[in-house]
């Protein structure tokens, strides 16, 4: 009894912290950073990049900017700058 109740109270403290999108982007990280210091113009996107889908890159002064879309019911998209 104790455990599926512990499973529960453990996935619900990890989804209500964002500890799955923290680890993620943490993983993530360092692919993300060299990817928005060497993009060009010219780059293609609909790439992943590390852990992320990255679309509709934009090159900004001293990086770039990028969308993320999420594989979820509503196709949510983020960005990343």
């Amino acid at each position: 009894m104790f455990v599926p109740l512990a499973l529960v109270l453990g996935t619900v403290l990890l989804v209500k912290t964002d500890a799955p999108l923290r680890a993620r982007f943490a993983l993530s990280e360092p692919s993300l950073e060299r990817y928005a210091r060497s993009v060009r113009s010219d780059d293609a996107s609909d790439r992943w990049w590390g852990l992320y889908r990255v679309d509709e890159v934009e090159k900004i002064r001293g990086g770039a900017r990028f969308m993320v879309t999420e594989l979820t019911m509503d196709w949510k998209s983020y960005g990343f700058a």
